[in-house]
């Protein structure tokens, strides 16, 4: 039968102050290291997912500002567009009228070169029967 000596209890007690001393210097900063590490991957985990959210959420204020301006700056360049042809409609307008008036005067300008009134041959008109009622009788050609 073995019984239990002293050496059997010197090398228990020898092994518990091993353990102890292995718990508070190996194992416990040990743990803790890997306690420390998971909570602060976690942490970071959580700063990523906040970051990615401000991201979409930055995102999609671009997006509607960039839809914004692209709206606004397509409704200027309708608004300046129309403006453009109001203008050159009136510029139009302006010089048909200006052609109209240039042209009535030229008209008249050409009658009065080219045409003769009736109050201007008046007192002619006798000599001037006269001289076609010669002509006619003695054949000539009028020119």
């Amino acid at each position: 039968m073995t019984g239990i000596n002293l050496t059997l209890i010197v090398e228990i007690i020898i092994f518990v102050i091993f353990f102890l001393i292995m718990d508070r210097l190996i194992w416990r900063p040990f743990l803790k290291n890997i306690a420390d590490r998971e909570k602060e991957f976690s942490t970071k985990e959580r700063e990523i997912e906040d970051i990615l959210h401000k991201i979409d959420e930055i995102n999609e204020i671009y997006t509607t500002t960039i839809q914004q301006k692209e709206r606004q700056t397509q409704l200027e360049i309708e608004e300046i567009t129309k403006r453009a042809y109001a203008k050159q409609r009136e510029l139009i307008d302006m010089k048909q009228k200006e052609s109209r008036v240039s042209l009535a005067e030229y008209e008249e300008l050409l009658k009065n070169i080219h045409c003769a009134h009736r109050e201007d041959f008046a007192p002619h008109i006798d000599s001037i029967v006269e001289e076609m009622y010669k002509a006619i009788t003695q054949r000539k050609h009028l020119l």
